[in-house]
């Protein structure tokens, strides 16, 4: 006898085609945590699937970021299930150009393909076919949809407790690890921002009379990089670094991004010591 996940898994199968052009069409969308129109025209092709799947779709309008979208199916069985996705990635605009969406010998490349376009698409696939086949089981089934996870979640955390607190279970659609790793939590995210003002200068004729902001932040990016225990999933990067107006200028202003992660609340407190 065939089994149920068989039956559907053959199903997806032949959907196939339709998944990839989907996905392709999200991944050619830079939608970077600070990129709020791409951020929201990901939304936008999402919701418009939802919608087609027989979701309710709400559009919550955030002011610091894109927008927040909630589908909702009501349903005739028990138990209320979330599942809780992102539409932004971690690159910037402009990525799309220089690393579009490509395909071959099995695998899909381009920014937030598996960070979390395709698991979206995966799932939207996987409830309309249940949909289509008469699952009936659940009271109710909501897809949330934030604009900020790359960020911590910053401005989406309330809603996505509350959102949790009415759900039975919650699946959120993170990518598998190398090896078949499956993610079952997640620890501390930190950013911090260093700036730097010194003096600028003429570099050939008052050398003496400048102060690098560039070399004294420069001189820490190390020190702070050597805080890092990625065996123990500590760490500490410093994903960005601005400074200075002009070559022939001693660099005035300086600024670095820096994201921090940890696993339990002990060693995000010990690394903030630090």
């Amino acid at each position: 006898m065939t089994s149920d996940a068989t039956r559907f898994r053959a199903a997806l199968a032949g959907k196939l085609p339709e998944m990839l052009a989907l996905i392709e069409r999200l991944v050619n969308i830079d939608s970077g945590s600070y990129c709020t129109a791409g951020v929201n025209q990901v939304g936008a092709v999402l919701a418009a699937e939802l919608e087609r799947t027989g979701f309710t779709v709400e559009r919550h309008p955030m002011r610091e970021c894109g927008d927040q979208i909630v589908g909702r199916k009501r349903m005739g069985g028990k138990g209320r299930l979330l599942i809780l996705g992102h539409a932004d990635t971690v690159w910037p605009e402009g990525t799309v150009r220089d690393w579009p969406y490509a395909a071959s010998g099995g695998f899909a490349t381009g920014p937030g393909v598996g960070d979390m376009k395709g698991g979206l698409v995966m799932a939207i696939f996987a409830l309309r076919e249940l949909l289509a086949a008469g699952f009936d089981g659940l009271e109710s089934i909501s897809f949330f949809i934030v604009p900020d996870e790359e960020l911590g979640s910053i401005h989406s955390r309330p809603r996505i407790e509350d959102a949790a607190r009415e759900a039975d279970w919650v699946l959120v659609l993170e990518p598998g690890r190398p090896g078949g790793g499956v993610v079952t939590a997640r620890g501390a995210v930190g950013a911090f921002f260093m700036h730097a003002h010194g003096q600028t200068a003429h570099c050939a004729t008052n050398y003496r009379k400048g102060a690098s902001a560039v070399r004294e932040l420069a001189i820490k990016v190390p020190l702070l990089e050597a805080l890092s225990e990625p065996d123990r999933n500590v760490v500490v990067n410093v994903g960005v670094f601005h400074g200075g107006a002009a070559r022939q200028v001693i660099p005035g202003e300086a600024k670095i991004d820096i994201d921090v992660r940890a696993r339990t609340a002990e060693q995000a407190a010990a690394l903030l010591a630090k």
